[in-house]
């Protein structure tokens, strides 16, 4: 039996248990794992074997807290959660609880087995990380030479079973070039598609994932060329507008 409890924990070792507020949590992201099969040159994630994960039991318990204090969505993430074993049981018993459930996943490891089972209890959206619209951009940002091919392959059997489905790519110096291309093709599938341009440092605190960085003019230039992401920082914006208005609307007439 876990220690602490949901309302008193906002991650775990991690395993990452995200929350709006401690009263009120409405979404949760939950790594299933540490382990990737991919070794991406901008990862925060530092692949430690020697750290334990959270087993079967402990996260059907951190679900059944979750669901205990209202909680709607779960996102499945990593490291890549196919390499656990157990994937089909824990996503069963999320969707048995009556979650939505967005899985993050780089798609190299979808199977029939799977995506048959997703078939029967699917996901509100599969988010599949593609890297570069080559081969050897793929293989040159995630330091891998067998998972290309078995990315696209996982992509279209999603498309084969008519999944909902979300292409998501970083920007980064190594791919920025066939950007537009991963775009054209999520468009060509019907999917909807994301990229962010924002590298984080490693959870150890190494700056290494930054030299895989755009430049901030490039962010910048990006940002404001792309309508989606335009659209984000001018409503963030906006709303930051009017909790400044607010707040000196409250302090007027004071001494």
């Amino acid at each position: 039996m876990l220690k602490s409890t949901v309302q008193e924990i906002t991650s775990i070792g991690g395993r990452g248990l995200c929350q709006k507020n401690k009263k009120d949590i409405l979404a949760a992201a939950i790594e299933f794992t540490f382990h990737c099969n991919l070794k991406c040159i901008h990862c925060y994630r530092i692949q430690d074997y020697r750290k334990k994960e959270c087993s079967y039991e402990e996260l059907c318990h951190i679900f059944d807290e979750l669901a205990g204090v209202g909680c709607l969505w779960i996102e499945i993430t990593g490291g890549e959660p196919l390499l656990r074993k157990d994937f089909l049981e824990l996503y069963g018993y999320l969707k048995k609880k009556g979650f939505l459930v967005i899985l993050y996943t780089n798609g190299s490891l979808l199977t029939h087995k799977i995506v048959d089972y997703f078939c029967k209890y699917p996901p509100y959206v599969i988010q599949i990380s593609v890297y570069g619209k080559t081969k050897e951009t793929y293989n040159g940002v995630t330091r891998t030479e067998n998972f290309f091919d078995k990315c696209w392959q996982g992509i279209n059997l999603i498309i084969q079973h008519k999944l909902p489905l979300r292409i998501k790519t970083v920007a980064l110096n190594a791919n920025k070039e066939e950007i537009p291309l991963i775009k054209e093709y999520a468009r060509t599938l019907g999917a909807d598609f994301r990229c962010d341009p924002i590298i984080r440092c490693a959870i150890d605190g190494s700056t290494m994932p930054y030299k895989a960085r755009l430049s901030p003019e490039e962010v910048i230039y990006f940002d404001l060329t792309t309508e989606k992401r335009f659209l984000m920082w001018r409503e963030r914006f906006q709303r930051y507008l009017r909790k400044e208005k607010a707040v000196c609307l409250h302090g007027a007439g004071r001494a």
